[in-house]
């Protein structure tokens, strides 16, 4: 029998992206949008996928070529070391990511 109580051991900690312009027209970065992302995912993927953390960003760190350095974000929602970052192609989006993670005031871990 499975106790109920479990803790839950895999948060999902998603960045969302301002990928399309147009997509994001008038749309404002809130709680609001959070909570409708979080639904839309309950409902098309399922409710064990609802993302735990919603983190809005300008841009994602990205190498020279253009490959999102997943390794990175990975360390942004832990709140682990960063580890190198001169590959990127613009050093300062992790700047801008770790402060809005701050910003954020969430405890993992």
């Amino acid at each position: 029998m499975i106790n109920k109580q479990l803790v839950k051991l895999i948060i999902f900690y998603i960045f969302i992206s301002r990928i399309l312009k147009e997509f994001y027209l008038g749309v404002e970065k809130s709680a609001k949008l959070s909570k409708e992302i979080r639904m839309h995912v309950r409902q098309e993927i399922g409710p064990v996928f609802q993302p735990d953390v919603i983190q809005f960003a300008d841009a994602l760190p990205k190498t020279r070529s253009g490959k999102i350095m997943r390794r990175i974000l990975k360390a942004i929602a832990s709140g682990t070391e960063i580890g190198n970052v001169t590959t990127l192609a613009d050093p300062s989006v992790v700047d801008v990511l770790l402060e809005e993670r701050k910003k954020m005031d969430i405890e993992l871990g």
